[in-house]
């Protein structure tokens, strides 16, 4: 399948896993959306972080069927520079979805493609879900978790679409899987800088 997929933003991730995460990815190589911590500072309470915050709802995220990435550089310049000021390590993540709704309004150098993810949000990741438990019904998961790339994602979309069929193959049989309310789709992540 030949997809065409659009630049949808832009997310900060903390370079920390997030001690509460419901389904933290088994596979320790695994560096799509649902590792890390998505948007650190909305676990600060500090003024700044709060404002950030608060206008990222305000500009983009409060907005229906939207992915919570960010389309513009300087928000991101703004929101990376107060997390080094907290200590916080961050990496800038593109995503890129088949969604044409929600375009990048600016691009920044991508440093690394790390490969494709089946997600329906920046913190949960339906591939890593599905492959991390090899056993019972998720045992039909493990012809896409042979190919998963050294990032523990996939190579090529049409991998994900693979990987999204054989989900709905599963849930039509009453295999009880994660939902997402919005997905999910393939995504396409790379790790960019703001130079």
């Amino acid at each position: 399948m030949n997809e065409k997929l659009h630049i949808n933003g832009f997310l900060v991730k903390s370079l920390r896993d997030d001690p509460h995460k419901m389904f933290p990815p088994e596979n320790k190589q695994y560096r799509g959306v649902g590792r890390f911590v998505s948007w650190p500072l909305d676990d600060c309470d500090d003024d700044v972080s709060k404002a950030l915050e608060q206008e990222a709802w305000n500009r983009w995220f409060g907005r229906t069927n939207i992915i919570e990435v960010v389309p513009e550089k300087d928000y991101l310049s703004r929101y990376v520079a107060h997390c080094n000021e907290l200590g916080i390590e961050t990496m800038i993540m593109m995503v890129e979805t088949p969604i044409y709704y929600q375009i990048a309004t600016d691009s920044l150098r991508v440093v690394e493609c790390l490969g494709f993810d089946t997600t329906d949000n920046v913190h949960f990741s339906h591939l890593t879900m599905d492959t991390d438990f090899p056993e019972g019904e998720c045992a039909a998961f493990q012809t896409i978790a042979k190919r998963l790339n050294p990032n523990g994602l996939c190579e090529s979309i049409s991998d994900i679409y693979e990987h999204i069929a054989i989900r709905n193959d599963l849930l039509a049989k009453g295999v009880d899987l994660e939902l997402g309310y919005f997905g999910p789709f393939p995504a396409r992540l790379s790790i960019v800088a703001l130079d």
